[in-house]
């Protein structure tokens, strides 16, 4: 299911999109306090956003405040973080921004997490339309280095997430864009449809393939519906909620209790 809307109370995970247009998506839809946090160096980040800023585009349509609609047909090509607007330098100030370019960087983060004090939305907003946005981008890319690329430890991530979005009373957004080319293609696919271990440290270091004959695989798709809803960015389309294979989630849930269970027993 198309969303072009802000975000539901239930975590959501947008794909097909792009780490530009999840920005955007998050300046028009958030109030504050909201967060990005961006799973890799700064200067990773930093790099790609450049990349695609400066790729020849067609501007979408400015949100409401944003004045850039009378523009020349080469002011078009330009991209919309170019162009220092007022609304974009008064909505911009208001996302506070993380990064956490390890997988311990990412837990830990979200461990301790507190939203900023709360500051009045602007006047021209209507009631509903925008809420407090906790933007969580690439999170699945920082497990591969790791023996927790498996159910169990997707789900300590992102089961960390969750907390400390329902704690803040924030709306979770999860992105997985991968890496991006020097001239702003070659976007890598999207990690929903792998298939991963159910437990950390099987055959680490292989790739998909060599994991798939590593006993009970399940999807990470399937891993992330256990809280999380798929939408898709800005396009029509059949709704991404599909039926859930029950014994894929039975699975995950199993793996997901016995992993809190060993962090009890820890402390």
């Amino acid at each position: 299911m198309a969303l072009t809307g802000p975000p539901s109370s239930r975590p959501t995970v947008l794909t097909g999109i792009l780490p530009t247009e999840l920005i955007e998506y998050i300046l028009d839809h958030h109030a504050a306090p909201s967060t990005l946090i961006i799973c890799s160096s700064r200067e990773t980040f930093l790099h790609q956003l450049l990349t695609l800023t400066q790729k020849p585009h067609s501007s979408s349509p400015p949100p409401a405040g944003d004045n850039t609609s009378e523009t020349s047909p080469q002011s078009e090509r330009v991209h919309r973080f170019l162009i220092p607007t007022l609304h974009l330098l008064s909505t911009s100030c208001t996302i506070g921004l993380a990064f956490c370019p390890t997988l311990q960087h990412l837990r830990a983060y979200l461990t301790i997490y507190q939203a900023s004090a709360p500051s009045p939305s602007p006047p021209l907003d209507k009631p509903g339309t925008r809420v407090s946005i906790l933007a969580l981008l690439n999170a699945i890319a920082l497990h591969r280095s790791t023996p927790d690329l498996s159910a169990q430890g997707l789900s300590r991530t992102f089961a960390a997430a969750v907390e400390a979005a329902v704690r803040e009373k924030m709306a979770l957004v999860v992105s997985e864009c991968g890496k991006i080319g020097d001239d702003g293609g070659d976007l890598e696919s999207e990690p929903w449809e792998e298939q991963v271990p159910l437990l950390n440290g099987v055959l680490r270091g292989l790739g998909a393939e060599g994991r798939v004959g590593a006993g009970r695989t399940v999807k990470i798709r399937r891993v992330l519906e256990r809280w999380c809803v798929f939408r898709t960015y800005k396009v029509d389309g059949d709704d991404n909620d599909d039926d859930c294979n029950d014994e894929e989630l039975a699975d995950v849930e199993a793996v997901t209790k016995e992993d809190q269970n060993e962090e009890m027993l820890e402390i």
